[in-house]
């Protein structure tokens, strides 16, 4: 719901056209598709000494490849996911990291906590817990967390922040936080090779608060654990969100992710000097260079590597490419498609790998497997859409979702159907529906332009493109 401070200042325009059989098509809905019992996942992590996988997002799952079996675990607290705070998982704000060291031991960065279990995640215990300094409100927040032993772990923010432990992350040290917000450091990911040698990844910006300057990507190295770091920066770009994958001493391989703009700008970059100098790879087959908005990555060796990712922000196409020459050629991997249309269209996917086993998951429900190291794909369960709105027309329910889809219900099965153009594509989905019994159809999407239709959504006009009125509500009465 919008606060009322986003109506401040704007004509508010409130379409009113009651809908006879709204309340019976609720009550079909609600036995067809129970949007609460979606156990969709943000998040998909394997631990270091095995090959399941534990899956997080509205629950805890686990999977185990060697019997296929994909089962809830436990019930995770309401705080750590949910729809509303979906910026902290989602590239370039995520603050929120998972690791597991074995099956049972679990580290979790949180906003402005980190968390530990010791007994495959059916508790999360606090280990600490920061407050703000008086510059900037999300100055607690943590990023990302890593740890190259059992015992050693580093985790990474926001204000210039590393933080260190040496007892398995029962206590952490602070090796460096910053009030500065001129200029201002953040840091979105951190990887060690072992104890002594590691990288974190981030960006410097003039001015945080006032949104001044270019952000200026920046590595920091370490080799004596922490205690000194060595800053480079790499040239000045868009983008704001950084990965690192170490796969030895002098390779590595960084995503670069920009969420700014329209088009993709999400980049690949290999350095073989330990990080002095870096190239951009190309990804074939895309309208602009790496044009991709990355999903997941993952680098078996200095050669070898995946990258899943979609053209879209709202996730309407997804590919996988594959290479095993350090990212000269990349081979362009078929997903499993026709299960149903959620898959192709939502967001969120994340994926993760154990030695050849590699797990595919989604906000939605869909899983995917692995067994050849991402060369072929199986789906282990098929995903629902994000339905956001639904209606009972002449022709069966019809239902709305974010992502540009419009589904009907054909029978026991829910079928896609053409949508219109939507005036802004930035990011696509629709808010609301609504339907008559002569063939009408209404649709409101997430920018409020309302869309209407008088032939079953054959053709499609639109209103309230402009910034001082908007649709909040539409419904027919009558036919």
């Amino acid at each position: 719901m919008k606060s009322p401070l986003y109506w401040r200042g704007l004509g508010v325009l409130y379409l009113y056209l009651s809908l006879l059989t709204q309340l019976s098509a609720q009550s079909t809905w609600l036995i067809d598709q129970p949007q609460d019992l979606i156990n969709g996942s943000f998040q998909v992590v394997s631990p270091k000494t095995s090959n399941l996988f534990y899956t997080f997002g509205y629950d805890q799952m686990s999977f185990n490849p060697n019997d296929g079996h994909l089962e809830k675990e436990h019930d995770l607290p309401v705080f750590i996911f949910s729809k509303e705070s979906v910026n902290i998982y989602s590239a370039p704000n995520r603050h929120q990291d998972i690791l597991f060291l074995d099956d049972m031991t679990g580290i979790m960065v949180h906003k402005n906590q980190i968390l530990k279990t010791t007994d495959g995640g059916a508790e999360w215990k606090e280990v600490l817990q920061l407050a703000p300094n008086t510059n900037y409100f999300n100055s607690p927040y943590f990023t990302a967390v890593d740890f190259p032993t059992t015992e050693v772990g580093y985790a990474v923010g926001t204000a210039n922040k590393i933080f260190k432990t040496t007892d398995g992350g029962a206590s952490w040290d602070v090796l460096q936080w910053s009030t500065s917000t001129t200029p201002y450091r953040r840091f979105s990911d951190v990887s060690f090779i072992d104890d002594k040698n590691g990288y974190a990844l981030g960006y410097e910006v003039d001015d945080i608060l006032l949104n001044i300057g270019i952000y200026k990507p920046m590595i920091y190295s370490t080799t004596d654990g922490g205690d000194s770091w060595t800053t480079q920066f790499l040239p000045e770009s868009d983008h704001q969100y950084f990965d690192l994958y170490p796969t030895s001493t002098d390779t590595l391989y960084l995503s670069a992710v920009n969420r700014a703009y329209n088009s993709p700008t999400d980049q690949v970059l290999r350095a073989t000097d330990g990080g002095q100098n870096w190239t951009p790879l190309s990804l074939p087959g895309l309208s602009i260079q790496t044009s991709l908005l990355f999903r997941g990555v993952h680098w078996f060796s200095p050669r070898e590597g995946i990258i899943l990712g979609s053209v879209d922000l709202s996730g309407k196409e997804n590919h996988i490419y594959k290479t095993w020459d350090a990212g000269i050629t990349w081979d362009k991997i078929e997903l499993p498609q026709g299960i149903t249309p959620a898959f192709g269209k939502v967001p969120n996917l994340n994926m993760a790998f154990t030695n050849h086993e590699g797990l595919i998951v989604g906000a939605t429900g869909q899983v995917l497997f692995s067994s050849d190291r991402g060369d072929t794909w199986t789906i282990i369960r098929s995903g629902v859409p994000d339905i956001r709105d639904f209606s009972l027309s002449s022709t069966g329910l019809q239902a709305v979702t974010y992502g540009d889809l419009l589904l009907e219900r054909q029978g026991e099965n829910w079928g896609s159907i053409p949508t219109p153009d939507q005036v802004i594509a930035f990011a696509k989905g629709y808010e609301q529906i609504a339907t008559s019994r002569t063939g009408k159809r209404a649709l409101i999407d997430i920018y409020d332009i309302l869309y209407t239709s008088d032939d079953h959504g054959s053709t499609w006009r639109h209103f309230f493109a402009g910034i001082d009125t908007l649709a909040i509500d539409v419904q027919f009465s009558g036919g």
